[in-house]
């Protein structure tokens, strides 16, 4: 009996792999840039070598956006990219405590808005996204965003939808999400590029939240790499309980920083709660970061978007001051 079981355990994981191979080779085969990249795909977009690639920080604010919060906002939004343009950042939104008129003035001043709740919670159905980002749509076309100038996703607590949430996505013409968090692809030979889920959906679930289960061609998925930092794993800066002081808080930015930029430079997407931009030590340590990072040649602070229009047109540093995305 023992050895048919070993017999079948070994039968099942070769079939497994072959059907892995497969899949992966049917992508490669029919997905390519500018409308589809796969999950497996472990290149640089455009072949590019790291030292050719601009790497690009994706600074992202969740929750609520009002007038407490928008002088705690504004210190960190006074700096440059190499091409001497503002910085760039995207703020996911939450219906609840927000003033429309700063959000309009953000997007005003080139930053990104995407959606994330209407109460701070996730739906629970297909129909449910749909509803809600329909909702955070309107609400943004009052204010002069037309629905087709939202691209975004954020789910709260980082608890990815699944199908549910990409229905509603793809109903609502939304382009990418940003919920999905790895505690396993955070090492710099194996940080993700975005990918589309056009194929290979279902070779990889996200930590928190729910499967996919079918394809949905042309929505992209940011991954979001997990912390760990000093013995403490934890999805976004402000969940790491020993950040204690402001080196800290500069530390723990810095070091996940030096695992992208050391690596293969995928994109380095940073959540930052309301908590967090309210304690001043915090604060301070991601003004010490920023302050760090745009002393960079090839480092770029932008919004996700426009992350995401860089990897449907890879262009080299030798000619990045010319990508007309990234322009002012």
């Amino acid at each position: 009996m023992h050895g048919f079981i070993f017999v079948w355990y070994t039968f099942s994981v070769y079939v497994s792999a072959i059907r892995l191979v497969q899949a992966q080779q049917s992508c490669n085969d029919a997905c390519v840039l500018p409308a589809c990249r796969c999950f497996s795909d472990r290149s640089i977009p455009g072949y590019l070598s790291p030292f050719l690639t601009p790497q690009t920080v994706l600074l992202t604010f969740v929750g609520g956006l009002n007038s407490s919060l928008e002088p705690l906002y504004d210190v960190l939004l006074n700096f440059q990219n190499p091409n001497n343009c503002p910085i760039r950042t995207t703020f996911f939104i939450d219906d609840t405590e927000t003033d429309y008129s700063i959000v309009a003035s953000y997007a005003n001043r080139g930053h990104e808005i995407g959606v994330q709740s209407l109460n701070g919670t996730s739906p629970t159905s297909a129909n449910g996204w749909t509803d809600m980002i329909r909702d955070m749509d309107r609400r943004l076309d009052a204010i002069g965003l037309p629905p087709g100038s939202i691209k975004g996703v954020r789910a709260p607590q980082l608890s990815f939808g699944g199908t549910d949430e990409l229905t509603g996505m793809e109903t609502n013409g939304m382009l990418y999400d940003s919920s999905c968090l790895t505690s396993t692809l955070v090492t710099p030979g194996t940080l993700k590029w975005p990918f589309t889920y056009d194929h290979e959906y279902g070779m990889f679930k996200c930590d928190n939240g729910q499967a996919v289960e079918r394809a949905f061609p042309g929505r992209w998925q940011f991954m979001l790499a997990s912390y760990n930092f000093e013995g403490s794993r934890c999805a976004i800066p402000d969940a790491c309980g020993n950040v204690k002081t402001g080196r800290q808080a500069f530390d723990i930015l810095h070091e996940a920083f030096l695992d992208h930029y050391l690596g293969d430079r995928a994109p380095y997407t940073i959540v930052i709660s309301p908590a967090w931009i309210k304690t001043d030590y915090k604060r301070d340590g991601l003004i010490d970061f920023l302050t760090y990072i745009t002393n960079y040649k090839d480092v770029w602070v932008v919004t996700q978007t426009q992350a995401l229009q860089w990897v449907q047109h890879p262009t080299s540093i030798q000619n990045i001051t010319q990508f007309e995305p990234w322009k002012c």
